[in-house]
């Protein structure tokens, strides 16, 4: 019986593989009782229902198998997994009851480090799409701060989870400021004050897109990047649509000098702009993945980049990611220092028009 299960695992035929290893699982028999695979068969039949992305059938099995057979090796990571099942059912209070649980059992063991980390940020992840927005700071935090603790011991996965942690907290901060912004309009001297502060507060969100860089996690890297594009294209946006001071004539000479200083700072961003959007692409590419933020980039570089077609534009993410990917040492480490210098000149951009603000306008 226990051969069946394998040999239907083997040519995809899922439902019965799962079938056969809990039919096997749950004989009360003694010859069956006794098998020595009888522990297997439970173990597959979770990682089957895990892998087709059966969430409920997953979760349950999962959490079975680390009840019935709590010293086995793998039993730690396969009551994480039934808690990150249960979170995506959106079953909140079953995910949290076992990650409390897995927590409780395994937050001292370094090997679970990762692991754990990865808990409290589905856990933030769960309160974000529910818009409990102080309870998944609050998850999001410990996440980050548990990784950065120690770092070395997180690994791949722990630093992942921090990087996408430590996004979000970015991505808060970024939301928080764009609802409060004040709107550029007034008198002049008014309206400089209102950029100059608007500037002052996107460059300590800028640093803190930034600092998810530091984590070198491929995804969470792109996402930082298109944030920091989108947030260059805005004040772009600003800049092309800033109003006419309420103190001078439109169309008057100062009006003119006005329009000509958001123009030359509007000139810097927008290049840096297109630059970062590309880094965002170029990453993309040097990972051969294609995600939502790589399409948000192409869109963004689309609109500022009006000189290219679009054709031109989209062909870098049409070539075979796998031939993409494979470069020699020096090429990768030629296109990483490139990638640091884009990232540079744009924040020195953004510098350079906080400068021009507070320069001689008219």
């Amino acid at each position: 019986m226990y051969r069946i299960g394998v040999n239907a695992e083997k040519f995809f035929d899922f439902d019965t593989a799962v079938e056969t290893f809990l039919s096997l699982y749950n004989n009360k028999k003694p010859l069956y009782q006794k098998f020595k695979y009888r522990v297997n068969a439970l173990r597959n039949a979770a990682r089957i229902k895990l892998l087709v992305e059966d969430n409920k059938g997953a979760a349950q099995l999962l959490e079975r198998y680390h009840t019935d057979y709590p010293g086995q090796s793998d039993a730690p990571q396969f009551l994480y997994e039934a808690g990150r099942s249960y979170a995506e059912l959106g079953q909140f209070s079953e995910a949290q009851r076992i990650f409390r649980e897995f927590r409780r059992k395994y937050a001292s063991d370094p090997s679970m480090r990762p692991y754990v980390i990865a808990s409290y940020v589905v856990e933030g992840d769960s309160y974000r799409t529910r818009n409990k927005t102080n309870d998944a700071k609050q998850s999001y935090e410990t996440a980050r701060a548990m990784f950065q603790s120690s770092p070395t011991a997180a690994g791949a996965i722990g630093r992942d989870n921090a990087a996408k942690a430590a996004f979000y907290l970015a991505d808060y901060e970024y939301q928080a400021w764009a609802k409060s912004s004040t709107k550029i309009k007034g008198k002049m001297k008014e309206m400089i004050t209102k950029l100059k502060a608007h500037m002052t507060e996107m460059k300590r969100i800028y640093n803190e897109f930034s600092q998810v860089m530091v984590y070198n996690s491929p995804i969470w890297g792109i996402a930082a990047r298109y944030a920091i594009a989108r947030m260059m294209h805005e004040l772009v946006d600003l800049f092309e649509h800033v109003p006419c001071p309420s103190d001078i004539k439109k169309g008057s000479d100062n009006h003119l000098a006005f329009l000509a200083s958001m123009s030359d700072m509007g000139t810097g961003t927008r290049d840096e702009a297109i630059k970062m959007y590309q880094n965002a692409i170029d990453a993309s590419k040097m990972a051969g993945i294609s995600i939502e933020w790589t399409k948000k980039s192409l869109d963004g570089l689309k609109q500022l980049d009006r000189t290219a077609s679009n054709q031109e534009k989209l062909a870098p993410m049409m070539n075979s990611y796998g031939s993409n990917a494979i470069v020699t040492p020096s090429e990768f480490t030629k296109r990483e220092q490139a990638k640091a210098e884009a990232e540079a000149r744009a924040k020195a951009a953004l510098d350079e028009a906080l400068k021009k603000s507070e320069g001689s306008l008219p």
